[in-house]
């Protein structure tokens, strides 16, 4: 199935993997109502050059309602390397709030999903955000590895654990 170069250059720029993009190539080629939302994420790919950076082209994506922020944060994951998790789907295991102060879940917005023996999976809003790693680190005594999830996920998942804000 063959698709414009722009299409696979922005489909190579979200990092969408095998299955996403299959479901993209499938969209072109499909039905032609299907094709206006590709059809202006293409433009905005061809006139990527008014943006500043990749950042600001994909924030634009997101407020086009072309992708969404679950595909950018997917995709942002396995650039880095780093673990996606549906909170909507995944079930937080208790064991994951040993030893954290729920101020800290709070603070940081970020919260514990899982405990493997001495490792920690903390979902944070950045991979960047040593802040609330270091935190957790030091509350835990844990290795802690980061995932993404989506924040208004992370939000919900928050208020339901820790309902009195720490």
């Amino acid at each position: 199935m063959d698709v414009p170069q722009w299409l696979q250059d922005l489909m190579d720029l979200l990092d969408l993997d095998i299955v996403e993009q299959a479901n993209w190539i499938r969209r072109w080629n499909g039905p032609s109502d299907s094709r206006p939302a590709l059809l202006n994420a293409g433009r905005l790919w061809r006139a990527k050059t008014f943006f500043k950076n990749d950042h600001d082209l994909v924030e634009e994506l997101i407020r086009r309602g072309l992708v969404g922020e679950r595909e950018v944060l997917q995709a942002k994951a396995m650039a880095s390397g780093l673990g996606f998790v549906d909170l909507e789907r995944v079930q937080i295991e208790p064991s994951a709030f040993t030893d954290v102060p729920p101020d800290l879940v709070t603070r940081t917005r970020s919260i514990p999903v899982k405990r493997d023996g001495g490792t920690l999976f903390v979902v944070v809003s950045s991979s960047n955000d040593s802040a609330a790693i270091d935190a957790f680190k030091e509350a835990t005594g844990c290795r802690i590895v980061p995932v993404f999830a989506v924040s208004a996920a992370i939000n919900e998942a928050i208020e339901k654990y820790f309902p009195e804000g720490g």
